[in-house]
């Protein structure tokens, strides 16, 4: 973990507080035709990153909940599409699934600079205002979506599925896409 005067951030663009990186949490399904919990295009990816950020001055993920500010968590999801060849940029976590075992595990990962895994982009980008996509599901999301994805084999998500829960492998653990359900999608140019 970081510092707190170290700790990654964000702001601006479309955004009114600054948010501080709180964890990233990968979805996959049990096929390349599911796994994301959006779509973009009627498309749905194989795996989504979901960056999650903390409103500043909430400092723990129940703090936001228990605020209930419509803006109180940000996420930014990452889009992954499937290419032939590994993506050597997620080495430094596809190398460490293995010692996944069991519920629970922790495994220290070195540090690598985050802009391995996900480009910087300050523009071109689609926004909601919504809700968790776990229990309690409240509505105090604002979501990003960076529409251009990111490039993983095949091999590289195969290894996401042989992580292990009580049951056995996770081969899925993404919710199916909701509805938009009224909300405004707005594209950031």
């Amino acid at each position: 973990m970081w510092e707190n005067s170290n700790r990654p951030y964000i702001e601006g663009g479309c955004l009114t507080s600054i948010y501080d990186l709180y964890s990233m949490v990968f979805h996959w399904g049990q096929s390349n035709d599911e796994g994301s919990e959006h779509t973009l295009d009627y498309i749905r990816y194989p795996m989504e990153l979901q960056v999650w950020h903390i409103k500043r001055g909430l400092n723990t993920l129940l703090d936001a909940i228990a605020a209930k500010e419509s803006d109180g968590i940000l996420i930014v999801s990452y889009f992954f599409q499937i290419t032939n060849a590994d993506n050597s940029y997620l080495d430094h976590i596809i190398t460490n699934l293995w010692r996944i075992i069991k519920p629970g595990t922790k495994v220290h990962v070195p540090p690598f600079p985050l802009l391995w895994i996900f480009p910087y982009f300050e523009t071109d980008y689609y926004t909601y205002n919504g809700s968790l996509t776990q229990p309690p599901c409240s509505e105090i999301v604002t979501w990003i979506l960076q529409p251009e994805p990111i490039a993983i084999s095949s091999s590289q998500v195969a290894q996401f599925r042989q992580i292990c829960s009580s049951d056995g492998p996770i081969l899925l653990n993404c919710r199916p896409v909701q509805r938009v359900n009224g909300r405004n999608v707005y594209f950031y140019s």
